[in-house]
This record gives structure tokens, C-alpha cells and sequence, in this order.
């Protein structure tokens, strides 16, 4: 067992570290944390290289492993407070990210202020960014595929459909469904889609294009930091659902036997 291991073990359920071993949870963690912790560092490597930093970053801000009362008692008092994000990938070929995230920059680490256009927080190919929805006053912060990696996908599709590639094409699409549906990426994806039928079109086959699949939201449920929290959260859902059903067939039965 680490270092980091055995301190983690001693913390509250609540402390200020968010372990999980699913990608849109830590995604949507750094989103939520972000108001609060505008500075940040991100690193993405082998899970056992990332041992020793963890226990840094462990012993250098202790208050990462108390609860949020305390964050938020600090920070009134002016103290500064840390958030950790720590993705473990279910393969061991895949890196594991690191986000380190902070109320302000101290002289420790080379912090980034995420809030800046410049310097926005990346992890694989998401970026995150602010932007203003429809019917919302203020903006949100959510991710999107990086700029990088969308012009790539796109130029893909369209060499596939300029080539007659079927297959390769159908694999492209293939691999845009394991995008995390977050805002953003979802309306990149809605515009890739169009892109793609408008390229087909344009090579004039007689063929039906693909289907171009729907990314399902990124939520709340389906974020959930651990398979057992995820299946609970399903649970509770179905539940609730079922206790609802189970509301409104006694009301209509009972309006049944008025009117009889």
C-alpha cells in the first residue's frame, strides 16, 4: 500500500479528494470545482508513476483531507483551499489524470489560470471552457473536444466518404460514441453529424449514409464516481419511478370508485 493509499483511507467521505475510476465523474468534478478553484495543474501518466505525487500533493495541502466545512471555513478565514481529482482508468495501458486545483496560486507548482483562453485545463482530447447556454444569464463552465482532435475527426470522415471507405467510416463513428456528452461536445458532434451527411451527398452515392448516433448526456447518474454508486443511483431511480407509477394507479382507482 502507498503512502497516499494509507492517508487516503483515513479520510472523511467528504474530503476535498474525488477518486473515481470513470471519466465523465472526474470531468464533471473539475467542472463543478472550478468556481471555487480557478488555478489548477493537470497531469496525465502510468497510475504507478503517479504514486509519489500524490503523496506530495497529500502532505503539502493537508486540509485536501478534511471535509468541506473546514474548506469553507478556511477559505472565509483567507486561507487558500485545494481540490484533488484522481481518474484511475480501468486498463493499465491508459493514462490516469491528476487534476490539482486551487483557490489561488502559491510558489509550489506551476499553476494555470484555467480561466484564461490561453491556459484552459486539458485532459486527453476535452478542454474545458465557458460558454453561455440558451436562457441562462451568466455562462457555465463544461468541456469540449479540443480544437485538435475535432479538425482530425472531420478531416477522417470526409477522406473516408471521398474514398468510398465505408468501414472506415462506420469506425470513426464508432468511436465518437465514447465521447462524454457534456454541452459542448454534444453540439460538436451534432455538427460533425451534418458535416458527414452533407460530404455523402456530396459524393453522390445512391447508398443511405450511416446513421450517425445521438451522445447521450453526461449526468449526474451515469458520472457517478464508483460502479456500486452508479448502480445504487440507478436503483434509487427505478424505485422512485416505480413509487410514482405506483401514485398514480391508486389515484385513478380511487377516481374509479367515485365515479362507480
Amino acid at each position: 500500500m502507498s503512502r497516499a493509499t494509507s492517508l487516503l483511507a483515513t479520510a472523511p467521505a467528504d474530503c476535498l479528494v474525488y477518486e473515481t475510476d470513470n471519466v465523465r465523474g472526474a470531468l464533471m468534478a473539475a467542472a463543478d470545482a472550478v468556481r471555487l478553484h480557478p488555478y489548477a495543474i493537470c497531469v496525465q501518466e502510468q497510475r504507478e508513476r503517479i504514486k509519489n505525487m500524490l503523496t506530495r500533493f497529500l502532505i503539502r495541502y493537508p486540509e485536501l483531507l478534511r471535509n468541506k466545512q473546514f474548506a469553507y471555513r478556511h477559505r472565509r478565514a483567507g486561507g487558500i483551499t485545494h481540490k484533488l481529482i484522481i481518474y484511475h482508468p480501468p486498463t493499465e495501458k491508459t493514462r490516469s489524470i491528476v487534476i490539482l486545483m486551487a483557490s489561488a496560486p502559491d510558489e509550489h507548482e506551476r499553476w494555470q489560470d484555467i480561466r484564461e483562453r490561453k491556459s484552459r485545463l486539458k485532459a486527453y482530447d476535452y478542454e474545458l471552457v465557458r460558454v453561455t447556454k440558451e436562457g441562462q444569464k451568466n455562462p457555465s463552465w463544461t468541456w469540449r473536444i479540443v480544437g485538435t482532435k475535432y479538425d482530425a475527426t472531420a478531416d477522417a470522415i470526409k477522406i473516408a466518404i471521398k474514398f468510398g471507405n465505408e468501414a472506415a467510416l462506420k469506425a470513426i463513428i464508432e468511436g465518437t460514441r465514447k465521447w462524454a456528452g457534456f454541452h459542448e461536445v454534444r453540439n460538436q458532434h451534432y455538427k460533425l453529424g451534418l458535416m458527414m451527411r452533407k460530404e455523402w451527398e456530396k459524393s453522390g452515392s445512391k447508398a443511405d449514409p450511416p446513421a450517425w448516433p445521438r451522445l447521450p448526456y453526461v449526468t449526474r447518474r451515469n458520472a457517478a464516481r464508483t460502479p456500486e454508486k452508479r448502480a445504487s443511483v440507478k436503483e434509487k431511480d427505478a424505485a422512485r419511478r416505480a413509487a410514482k407509477k405506483a401514485t398514480i394507479n391508486g389515484e385513478d382507482a380511487a377516481k374509479e370508485g367515485v365515479e362507480k
